[in-house]
């Protein structure tokens, strides 16, 4: 899944399941043979749970969405730092008072969540490549269940 982006700046994405460590310990595509530079997105269950970025084969940061408060981990400085950043700022994890949810390029992916004013869940959606995926839940401000519905692909079912 290789996914061109708009700004030339940024280099191209994949999923991280198209990656492989090599003997040399360098991260490749699978069946290439140079060192991979880009982003990897990896999913469990369709729903996105961190980002890594390479830079010559070499893991240059990662953004986990499965820790407690996610934030990037840059492991290494060199001159590819400015588009770090500038990916970093297209990769922005979210948690405020009221929601939690990843944004790429301004556009929510993996799982959002959003709560009333007493901390309880107010919602809990899910989004696979920008699309609606999955089952969403609706919450009462006590906590019920008032509803759900199942998306697949940005289309509900």
């Amino acid at each position: 899944m290789n996914r061109e982006l708009q700004d030339s700046n940024i280099p191209y994405t994949v999923n991280g399941e198209m990656l492989i460590v090599k003997a040399d310990a360098l991260t490749y595509m699978i069946d290439t043979k140079n060192p991979f530079t880009g982003i990897a997105e990896y999913f469990r269950d369709d729903t996105i749970i961190a980002v890594k970025t390479f830079y010559e084969g070499l893991k240059y940061g990662e953004l986990d969405l499965l820790e407690e408060n996610p934030d990037w981990v840059t492991f290494f400085e060199n001159g590819w730092q400015r588009i770090q950043e500038d990916i970093e700022d297209r990769y922005v994890f979210h948690d405020d008072e009221d929601s939690k949810f990843l944004t790429i390029r301004n556009e929510i992916e993996g799982l959002y969540e959003s709560y009333y004013e007493n901390g309880q869940l107010k919602c809990r959606e899910h989004y696979f490549i920008r699309k609606p995926h999955g089952l969403f839940k609706y919450f009462d401000e006590d906590g019920n269940l008032e509803r759900s519905v199942t998306w697949k692909n940005g289309l509900l079912v």
